[in-house]
């Protein structure tokens, strides 16, 4: 607005100037001896009585020290990507299929970079790397590469809305504990079709595309409750439930287990920070049934 007011003050004194000389008929001569004789009465004048500057002067000097320096553009300043960070502390590490790789307390981190608009309106495109450190072997059991893409499928199904996504993942671990992998490196293919509405479902079926040439099927839903504000802090809890079926997963088939739990997260701008508990039923008897518990803290920017 700075830029724009000073010009039309100045340009309407300009113009009001003009029209009162050709309205008085006054010349250049005798307007400047006027100025001067009021200029030499008013500064004999008393400083209370002395004629003060018009408003358009301290204006006129207001938006030119306003426009002094570059303009600052903060959208600029913004990232052209996405990025999510977590870490966190687990009792053990056991997957959807009921495998367990670490029987132990595990610290899990991932760095994920995204991009949103990519391949369409809607669409993300992204990637990250994941690792799982086992404290009771004092290393890195897994290591994740993955790239992904998100698309939409539709903006109003059943009350909510439905989204795919496909994942491209190479996986570096070493056996799994009550299976049976033995390669330390796998990879694999993932499909998911989720849904967001009353109820947030996923579907995800993963296909190795390494050694085995395996399936595995898990079925994800969860609900989310708002329990309120702490000051700015946002608290909510969300029950999950999932079931998990493998078609030669490892060379294993059936369905493996079932898994049900509660987190309970704290959310503050972009950083949140969840604690957890989860109960696997297990239905083969390669597995094993018990709880697993954490803590974790996240930060996307």
């Amino acid at each position: 607005m700075g830029s724009i007011v000073a010009p039309v003050i100045l340009a309407g004194s300009l113009t009001a100037g003009a029209v009162a000389q050709d309205a008085e008929g006054t010349n250049e001569t005798e307007q400047t001896q006027t100025e001067l004789i009021d200029e030499e009465n008013n500064s004999q004048l008393p400083a209370e009585n002395q004629q003060q500057p018009t408003i358009e002067q301290p204006l006129l000097e207001m938006d030119e020290t306003a426009n002094v320096g570059p303009d600052i553009d903060t959208e600029k300043n913004k990232l052209p990507f996405s990025v999510y960070m977590s870490t966190g502390f687990h009792s053990k590490y056991r997957v959807d299929g009921g495998f367990t790789l670490s029987d132990g307390v595990v610290n899990q981190s991932i760095v994920d970079v995204s991009k949103s608009d990519v391949l369409g309106k809607g669409t993300t495109l992204g990637g990250y790397v994941w690792q799982n450190f086992d404290f009771k072997t004092r290393g890195i059991s897994e290591l994740d590469i993955a790239g992904y893409v998100n698309f939409p499928l539709r903006d109003n199904f059943l009350g909510g809305k439905l989204g795919g996504a496909l994942e491209l993942a190479l996986w570096d671990f070493g056996n799994i504990a009550n299976g049976s992998i033995t390669q330390n490196q796998a990879v694999g293919l993932m499909g998911r079709l989720n849904y967001s509405g009353p109820i947030d479902a996923t579907f995800e079926l993963t296909q190795m595309l390494s050694d085995g040439r395996g399936r595995e099927y898990d079925l994800i839903l969860s609900k989310s409750f708002d329990l309120g504000k702490v000051g700015d802090v946002t608290i909510n809890a969300t029950p999950n439930f999932s079931v998990s079926y493998l078609d030669d997963f490892f060379g294993i088939t059936g369905l493996s287990n079932v898994q049900y739990g509660l987190s309970v997260g704290a959310n503050k701008g972009n950083f949140s920070l969840e604690a957890y508990v989860e109960q696997q039923e297990a239905l083969l008897n390669v597995f094993e049934s018990g709880p697993v518990f954490g803590i974790k803290a996240s930060l996307g920017f």
